[in-house]
């Protein structure tokens, strides 16, 4: 995919999220290379933004400070230019 707009497949998200209380961050991580900044959102299941980081270009992966965070269901938002991918995340 040689287009930098095309950031991200739609079709196929392509990103992991994974973290517990314990540690006190969420991971994300890309499994492709990424070519541009992204911007991640932690939403709350009531879709309050309780975090937002950028994954810079040529990174796979950032973490999300979780240690203010409560265990529970939340969602990661990973997006670019108009494209969204949303996974939902247990935390406990």
């Amino acid at each position: 995919n040689g287009n930098p707009n095309a950031a991200l497949n739609t079709n196929n998200p392509d990103f992991y999220a994974y973290g517990t209380p314990e540690l006190g961050f969420i991971a994300i991580q890309i499994t492709d290379l990424n070519k541009v900044d992204l911007t991640i959102k932690l939403v709350g299941i009531d879709g309050k933004i309780l975090k937002t980081e950028i994954i810079q270009a040529g990174s796979t992966i950032s973490y999300l400070d979780t240690r203010s965070i409560y265990p529970g269901v939340y969602f990661i938002e990973l997006s670019h230019k108009g494209s969204t991918i949303t996974k939902k995340v247990a935390y406990f």
